[in-house]
């Protein structure tokens, strides 16, 4: 999937589609661990917030 965007220029130059599977995971296990953990992200906007920040750290900023 990474590896696709990268081709399409829709990856964020400054990272590698290996960064970007660091980053999934790591996003991944948090909401995990938040689950696990108690924490009722229905109720929340919270996974929304955590989900936009990964995107927009990923996709390519095509407006500049």
């Amino acid at each position: 999937m990474f590896k696709l965007a990268e081709q399409r220029g829709e990856l964020n130059p400054a990272l590698t589609p290996r960064h970007c599977r660091f980053i999934m995971i790591g996003t991944l296990r948090g909401l995990s661990e938040f689950h696990l953990g108690g924490v009722d992200l229905s109720g929340t906007d919270l996974m929304d917030r955590w989900i936009d920040t990964l995107i927009r750290g990923v996709v390519n900023d095509r407006g500049s």
